[in-house]
């Protein structure tokens, strides 16, 4: 995947019956702040597909500079240990390049697996794309 700032968004991938990912840019408006950037993530993610969502964000991160990162969650069915451990490492990704990095948009299913596991005083979440687009 290769990201410039002009692009409105790009397909990050998609795996048959498994995780789509796509990116959309969103820029600043009347805001002060840079583009940010909203990665829609649809499916499992899971071992299979974790590693992959981690190295398209890392690479956003790096290629598009933005100001933001928001990852839409809405559409995820199932998320696993390796999948918490993708986000945790896109977080800490965003965190060196002095990006923000929010979830958003986490059904009820994927809430109470981070609060359950502590995660959510990690990560910073929102309850919709557009709240986390506000922040």
């Amino acid at each position: 995947m290769t990201v410039a700032n002009e692009l409105a968004s790009v397909e990050l991938w998609s795996r048959e019956d498994s995780l789509h990912a796509s990116a959309q840019a969103v820029p600043p408006g009347n805001s002060n702040i840079g583009t940010s950037w909203v990665v829609h993530v649809s499916g499992n993610l899971d071992w299979t597909t974790s590693s992959q969502l981690r190295t398209d964000v890392n690479e956003l991160i790096q290629s598009a500079r933005p100001a933001c990162v928001i990852v839409d969650l809405a559409g995820v069915t199932h998320l696993d240990s390796s999948g918490i451990g993708a986000l945790l490492a896109s977080l800490r990704d965003a965190n060196q390049k002095h990006v923000t990095f929010l979830l958003a948009a986490l059904n009820r299913s994927l809430r109470h697996l981070l609060e359950r596991t502590q995660l959510h005083t990690i990560f910073d979440i929102r309850s919709t794309v557009q709240d986390a687009l506000r922040a």
